[in-house]
């Protein structure tokens, strides 16, 4: 679910935050491949459709955002790190941290970790 566009950030992928979000609404809303397709091109090399389609279904609650808040954000040329706290419609609390880089002006997810809120620095790589 949607809380709001992040104060300053566009919400039409022109922006690292508005990016964001619009994976974690994808993914919220079950389209696994908008929420890929959302990647570069660096990381789609890497990580198959397929093995990340298998990571989020096998994590789906995960996914499934009833809250989200965006805490930490920097920039710097094409390169920006933004992190994001969700609560699950199961009521699970997680922190997802994104490297996005911008190619011929635009905004890509390069990479991101997952993990429960509040268990130090263990996230799993998505």
């Amino acid at each position: 679910a949607r809380v709001g566009a992040p104060v300053g950030e566009a919400d039409d992928g022109s922006a690292p935050a508005g990016v964001v979000e619009s994976q974690l609404d994808a993914l919220s809303g079950g389209d696994i491949r908008a929420a890929y397709d959302l990647f570069s091109a660096r990381y789609r090399k890497e990580v198959s459709f397929e093995m990340f389609h298998d990571l989020i279904v096998s994590h789906l609650g995960m996914f499934e955002t009833h809250e989200l808040t965006f805490r930490r954000r920097e920039e710097s040329g094409d390169r920006a790190v933004v992190e994001t706290h969700t609560e699950s419609e199961e009521g699970g609390h997680y922190v997802a941290r994104f490297t996005l880089v911008r190619i011929s002006g635009r905004w890509w997810i390069d990479e991101v970790r997952w993990g429960e809120e509040n268990q130090g620095d263990e996230l799993i790589q998505v």
